[in-house]
């Protein structure tokens, strides 16, 4: 019970690396967001909030991110 209650302080961190190290294994999905990114947000900003619900194919990313790498799953 311990683990699930404190499950929800550092996996964040941990899921985000494992969606990166996802991205970095796979160069095809990294360019379709990178593009994906680059038309709707461009260059010369960061991406914000509110412009995530343009960008599905980014959002479908870190979905299946979640679901290879489930939060619950990464406690010790």
């Amino acid at each position: 019970m311990l683990n699930i209650c404190s499950a929800s302080s550092d996996p964040p961190n941990i899921t985000i690396e494992r969606a990166l190290a996802e991205l970095i294994n796979h160069q095809d999905i990294t360019k379709k967001a990178r593009e994906e990114i680059d038309s709707v947000v461009g260059r010369s900003r960061l991406v914000e909030e509110s412009d995530i619900k343009n960008l599905p194919h980014l959002q479908a990313t870190f979905k299946e991110a979640l679901w290879l790498h489930p939060l619950l799953a990464q406690w010790p």
